[in-house]
């Protein structure tokens, strides 16, 4: 008779949530760099339709925030990247990417608050 060979060892459900964490994670700071040429763009033609809306300090502020949180958001890919311990420290990497975002979304909201009003 012929042994049945024994399945192999279930892996555990917490390193399957891990991995998918991981995963989930690592999309979405290997995708973040590519809006930001587009948000720099829009953030530019933004700033030319306001400029004789809005004062020169408005404006310029704005566009300087808008500028500098791109910068920021494109370059955390990497910093996620060089992390060697980016897997053990996922609460961190998403608390980042969840505070950049946020800061992201409300500089984006000077438009409705301040710009739209003076059109």
């Amino acid at each position: 008779m012929t042994a049945i060979p024994a399945p192999p060892p279930l892996t555990s459900a917490r390193l399957i949530d891990a991995e998918i964490a991981l995963a989930r994670v690592s999309a979405i700071y290997r995708l973040a760099p590519q809006p930001q040429v587009g948000a720099v763009v829009f953030s530019l033609v933004v700033a030319y339709a306001m400029w004789a809306h809005i004062g020169p300090a408005w404006v310029l502020g704005w566009l300087l925030a808008r500028l500098a949180i791109s910068a920021v958001r494109a370059t955390e890919t990497g910093r996620f990247e060089r992390d060697p311990l980016r897997a053990q420290r996922l609460g961190y990497w998403q608390a980042r990417f969840d505070v950049l975002i946020t800061i992201d979304n409300l500089c984006w909201c000077v438009i409705a608050l301040v710009f739209v009003p003076a059109v």
